[in-house]
């Protein structure tokens, strides 16, 4: 693998710097992440820096905060243009909240936590402001709505966007991560990182049919399943979800 600007600690993983020469438009974005949203969020984060180098993207999982003192992770997170919080609940909402609290990362500092305690969604933060801490409990609830079988993913997206426009950040952003797929994972990132840095322009969310079909590694439709009758079929179910 060539080297690249990626630090990651996750448990089945040794620790990992590797640093790309400074560049004016280089971002970094630190992660803590849930153990079930980690695997996907690696893989597309060694992908994204395939193509983005002069980028860095640090990741944790969730348990490692315990690893940290206050002091450590003022340090860990001293230079994020992007803090992201992913699937994280329990005693870690706790800490986190605290020390977001407690100490200021600094106003180019973006915080985002998606599809965790909503203790942590309302410190969402752009530009030195806290975006959602002013939403009601229903208004909080309304731009977590999921898209269903009346209303498509792009459509919602929209629809969110018109009415709650200051917290478009946060809403654009749980769109990439919500669709899933490594492709909106990516464009996540770079959606993420484009506020901090140049060069980045995210594609628009591709959503993804609720059951998809692969085989050979390729996705192919289920018209192309090229079953035979008679002969057997092994299948593995995947729930993309986290």
């Amino acid at each position: 693998m060539n080297l690249k600007s990626l630090s990651v600690w996750l448990i089945y993983f040794a620790s990992l710097t590797i640093l790309s020469p400074s560049l004016s438009h280089a971002a970094h974005l630190v992660g803590f992440v849930s153990d079930r949203s980690a695997p996907e969020l690696l893989v597309v984060a060694h992908q994204f820096l395939d193509n983005y180098p002069e980028h860095r993207i640090t990741l944790r999982r969730t348990h490692q905060l315990a690893e940290l003192t206050d002091s450590e992770l003022k340090q860990l997170l001293g230079d994020a243009d992007v803090f992201l919080m992913v699937g994280i609940f329990g005693e870690e909402v706790v800490r986190l909240e605290s020390f977001l609290q407690k100490n200021e990362l600094g106003k180019a500092c973006h915080v985002i936590a998606l599809n965790g305690d909503r203790r942590l969604t309302r410190l969402a933060r752009v530009e030195g402001k806290r975006i959602l801490e002013d939403l009601s409990v229903e208004e909080l609830q309304e731009i977590h709505t999921n898209a269903d079988s009346s209303t498509d993913a792009v459509t919602l997206l929209k629809q969110k966007l018109k009415e709650f426009p200051e917290q478009a950040h946060w809403i654009e952003a749980r769109a990439y991560w919500q669709s899933k797929g490594t492709d909106n994972v990516a464009e996540m990132f770079a959606y993420l990182l484009k506020h901090r840095a140049t060069g980045l322009t995210p594609r628009p969310l591709r959503p993804q049919a609720a059951i998809r079909y692969f085989q050979k590694g390729n996705a192919i439709s289920a018209a192309d399943l090229d079953l035979k009758a008679g002969e057997s079929v092994i299948a593995i179910l995947d729930l993309n979800s986290g």
